[in-house]
């Protein structure tokens, strides 16, 4: 038995690398069967409204070339390993080896399990289930994705650099394998390895939340902390452990008009700026200012809201986002939020009426002293009151005899319906971390080919904290920000501005592509995401990062002939 067992662990270890890819395959079957699922249901959609589904292509074509951009870089990269496995795939198994040899993988999925066990008990929450499931979901994600990134630089940069100080590739270089060849193979071992520790870090968080919600002990509870439990435990599955779709109500009509005629009334009097930075910034706030008067509710008055888009037919309770401002010293909204029906002619048996007629159907009253202003506030609606294209219609009454409400124009109202499961949710979520990985790792063997490894890594590092704080520094570039450093406009807006907005095109903006905000708010992460992190971030990006690193390594000399 014992010699058994020891043939079993020599071949473990031997058989690591096989053992990597055969997860890592595992790990992308239900991507596999979930775009064969997606795909279905668009030939069907094609095949019901031909000329609906031109006309979306035609207003967004982004979507589309996102998704032909994915199909025709998959279908490249499976023709080149098919092509070159043998020795690809040679160059991927040594480099794993190399890498596990270090124990820095294993290291780093020790000190994510105690983290991750840990987290419960290291952060603050609001007491509720559901606030430690948010957390532990958002802080255990990011923790597996700085980990990952980490992993990813420093052994694809450290992996060629060491071949090449260590003169091993000089005996790589005089077998029959290409130096292209050689780098893709140290590409595919870092993405095998990394994407098979993500898998093994988000399985575990995955079930340790699952652990968190299990079903508390009710039978030893009073009326009163059973109603409170089941409350808390209900919102888990409808407001985290989900995938709800955001759709946002109609704006008011007529809004650019008057923002325009503004923009005329000051070029009239003379005081409309003349640099654009400024002109850019100032229409910005007469558009914010008439929304804002469009979107105020006096006390005794109501505002009426559409809300299109959103699948009839379907059970339950749609959760309806909003924010709003009191004005003077009140801190509370008192009004109340009145669902409507949208009846057609003669219904009801009304006679000589000839215009649909909005019914009132339910009535959302305020909390126990009112809402909260300044704040996020959220309610229910049934979801049956959905009309049948689509629309759900509500009003909001200013019962306050003395404050007027203005409602916030960014947020506007929101309605949140469900969509799909979580799973799905949480799988779209690491299929846009792993190409962020991805892209990581080609950016680590394109500085590896270049410079030596402690500046390859540093320059890797520089890029990752670029794309961190990416959405930071796109928004100080806005005219809205600019517009606070009078001194600065004109040079930021003539170099430093459009300098940036290039910088950033180029440079990996993770920002861009962050599904962990909207899986942990319970929102959907769409396909959209996903292909548009595959397309810009692991073909477009990572392929040009890599043939740039193939066209460097292939013309570096690796020793001199003296003679």
């Amino acid at each position: 038995m014992r010699t058994k067992l020891l043939n079993l662990w020599r071949w473990f270890i031997h058989r690591r690398p096989e053992i990597l890819l055969a997860l890592f395959l595992l790990g992308l079957v239900p991507l596999a069967a979930f775009l064969v699922q997606e795909a279905l249901a668009l030939v069907q959609r094609v095949w019901n409204h031909p000329k609906g589904f031109l006309m979306v292509i035609r207003n967004d074509p982004w979507p589309a070339l996102a998704v032909l951009t994915c199909a025709v870089g998959t279908a490249a990269l499976v023709f080149v390993l098919w092509r070159n496995w043998g020795f690809i795939w040679a160059v991927a198994r040594k480099m794993i080896v190399e890498a596990l040899h270090r124990k820095v993988v294993l290291i780093l999925l020790v000190f994510f399990g105690v983290l991750t066990l840990s987290l419960p008990f290291l952060l603050k929450t609001e007491g509720s289930v559901k606030s430690q499931v948010q957390i532990m979901l958002l802080y255990s994600l990011a923790l597996a994705l700085l980990l990952l990134s980490l992993v990813a630089i420093f052994v694809s940069a450290a992996s060629i650099c060491s071949e090449v100080e260590h003169k091993q590739v000089q005996v790589t270089d005089t077998k029959p394998l290409r130096r292209w060849q050689f780098l893709v193979g140290k590409w595919l071992g870092a993405v095998i390895m990394c994407a098979a520790a993500l898998f093994v870090m988000t399985g575990a968080a995955y079930v340790l939340v699952w652990y968190t919600v299990r079903p508390p002990d009710f039978a030893r509870m009073t009326p009163r902390e059973l109603e409170k439990a089941m409350a808390d435990y209900d919102a888990v599955f409808t407001e985290v452990l989900t995938a709800r779709r955001s759709v946002k109500a109609i704006e008011p009509l007529g809004v650019d008009e008057e923002a325009e005629k503004a923009v005329a009334e000051l070029k009239a009097q003379g005081t409309w700026p003349n640099k654009p930075t400024q002109r850019t910034w100032a229409i910005e706030q007469l558009r914010k200012q008439v929304l804002a008067r469009r979107l105020n509710v006096e006390p005794g008055g109501s505002l009426g809201w559409i809300v299109p888009g959103l699948k009839p037919g379907q059970e339950g309770e749609l959760q309806v986002r909003f924010r709003g401002y009191a004005s003077g010293l009140e801190r509370r909204l008192l009004g109340r939020w009145v669902v409507y029906e949208r009846k057609p002619p003669g219904a009801d048996g009304a006679e000589g009426d000839d215009r649909p007629r909005m019914v009132p159907a339910g009535v959302s009253l305020p909390p126990t002293g009112g809402w909260s202003s300044d704040l996020k506030q959220q309610f229910s609606v049934p979801a049956e009151h959905v009309s049948d294209d689509g629309a759900l219609y509500l009003a909001y009454e200013n019962r306050s005899p003395r404050a007027s409400v203005v409602f916030d124009g960014d947020l506007m109202l929101e309605v949140l319906q469900e969509e799909k499961t979580f799973f799905p949710n949480y799988y779209r979520t690491l299929v846009v971390v792993f190409c962020h990985v991805a892209l990581l790792a080609a950016l680590g063997l394109m500085a590896g080919s270049v410079f030596s490894f402690p500046v390859a890594s540093l320059t890797v590092m520089f890029f990752f904290f670029v794309g961190l704080i990416g959405p930071w520094l796109v928004q100080f570039t806005e005219p809205a920000k600019l517009a606070e450093f009078p001194l600065m406009v004109d040079i930021v807006h003539t170099i430093a501005r459009n300098s940036m907005r290039v910088f950033l095109a180029v440079m990996p903006h993770f920002g861009a592509f962050n599904p962990l905000g909207d899986l942990t708010d319970g929102k959907l992460v769409p396909w959209r995401t996903v292909f548009g992190a595959g397309a810009i971030m692991f073909y477009v990006k990572g392929g040009f990062a890599l043939l740039i690193g193939i066209y460097f390594y292939s013309r570096r000399e690796l020793a001199r002939v003296i003679v």
